[in-house]
């Protein structure tokens, strides 16, 4: 999960977003922090670094 992270905030993505998930795999990607937003998309917010 930090690659992903980090790439994403190099790339300057705000949220990861997993795409069509897996039914069975939601509760893990919960306990991961990932959240349904206002859309329905499953989402985690990318955390900024403060420099």
């Amino acid at each position: 999960m930090m690659v992903i992270d980090e790439f994403a905030q190099i790339i300057g993505s705000k949220f990861i977003e997993v795409q069509e998930p897996m039914q069975g795999a939601i509760p893990v990607y919960a306990k991961l922090g990932f959240k349904f937003d206002l859309e329905g998309r499953l989402v985690l917010a990318v955390e900024s670094k403060v420099s």
